[in-house]
Parts: structure tokens; C-alpha cells; sequence
């Protein structure tokens, strides 16, 4: 079996619902939200976004394929209604991570390359739209993040306080809204991987 689940991380974008195959994956998924990891057989599928509850035209559509055993988080990005869904895929392998294990995933449109800093220490440089970088291991515990225009450190883009990461754990850092939009402002959620759980059942 495989396990995907949904991100809502386009600027301007209203609540949707997602298909797969003719089967609703999603509904009424707003912005800056997440499903729950669903279980899906392997294979090839036709993916649509509609306005939630209306099932003409969808506003994007798509072709996923998902391999038996992976883990995939689908964002939905891009300015409204210029949507695109960008595939996240999780590190399948068995082995546990001491230390929590972090990786950045940027769907800002409209934000300029970053820096990602854990407190004082650079974990990512150069991140643009649409990049997920390799996961980098942290130590456990709280902590602020900073978001800078790349290769600057005097005024972020981003600041995350009360950042709490546990260790044999593998999370996310979805950046996603924009610098310039106070209905959308530039925000980040750090939600566990399904790799932190799903296999390790």
C-alpha cells in the first residue's frame, strides 16, 4: 500500500475539495490546512481540485503515479488561480533518527530565495519556490526559526518562536502565503512526516 495526504498552501485560494480516481480525498481543505494521511492502493491517478462542493470544471487537474511503500504529501501552490500540486515524497527506509531529522519545503509564491536558520546555526541556504531540501538533523528541543532573504541575516522574512522538536522524529517546515499579503501573510507549519509513524506501526 502507499499513504498520501493533502496540503493547501496556495496564495489566494479558496476551500477545495481533491479527487483521485473519482474518489473525494478531500473536503473543504482551506488554506494553510492539511488531511490526514489516507492509504491508497499503489498505482497511476487522474487528481482534480474543485471549488468545494462544486464538481463541474475543476480549477487544476493532474497526473499523480505512487509507487507500493512511499509516503507523499501533495501541496497545493502557486498564486490563485494559477494552482499547481508539488509532490513532497518521505524517506521510506526503516531506520530511527536520534535526533529529529528537518527539512524545508518552500511553497511561498512570491518569496524571494531564503536562509533557514535553527537559532543561530544555518541549516539551508538559497531555498526557492517550490524546493523541498534534504533532510538535516537537529537537537531535540525548542527553538526559533528564521526565514532571511537569501544571504542576509538582519531581517527575516520569517520568524517561527516556539519551534518544539522531539527526537526520533522526522518533520516538515511548509513555508507558505506572502511576504506582501496581510490576507495571506508568509507562515509555516511543522507537521510530523508520515515517516515519523506510519512505518514504524
Amino acid at each position: 500500500m502507499a499513504h498520501v495526504r493533502f496540503f493547501h498552501g496556495s496564495t489566494g485560494g479558496p476551500p477545495v475539495d481533491i479527487s483521485m480516481n473519482g474518489n473525494m480525498m478531500a473536503y473543504n481543505l482551506g488554506h494553510g490546512n492539511f488531511t490526514d494521511y489516507q492509504e491508497i492502493e499503489p498505482g497511476n491517478y487522474a487528481a482534480s481540485v474543485y471549488y468545494s462542493g462544486m464538481y463541474g470544471n475543476p480549477i487544476y487537474s493532474t497526473s499523480l503515479s505512487i509507487p507500493m511503500g512511499s509516503i507523499y504529501t501533495y501541496g497545493l501552490a502557486g498564486l490563485y488561480p494559477q494552482m499547481t500540486m508539488l509532490p513532497v515524497a518521505d524517506y521510506c527506509d526503516l531506520s530511527a533518527a536520534l535526533n529529529p531529522m528537518v527539512r524545508m519545503v518552500n511553497l511561498s509564491y512570491g518569496l524571494p530565495d531564503v536562509d533557514c536558520y535553527d537559532d543561530d546555526s544555518l541549516l539551508w541556504s538559497g531555498c526557492g519556490y517550490g524546493t523541498t531540501t534534504s533532510y538535516s538533523y537537529v537537537y531535540p528541543g525548542t527553538r526559533t526559526l528564521y526565514l532571511y532573504p537569501s544571504g542576509t541575516t538582519t531581517s527575516p522574512c520569517l520568524t517561527v518562536p516556539n519551534a518544539t522538536l522531539a527526537p526520533n522524529s522526522y518533520y516538515s517546515l511548509y513555508t507558505y502565503g506572502s511576504p506582501t499579503s496581510t490576507g495571506y501573510p508568509l507562515r509555516m507549519h511543522i507537521p510530523l512526516d508520515g515517516h515519523s509513524y506510519i512505518h514504524r506501526r
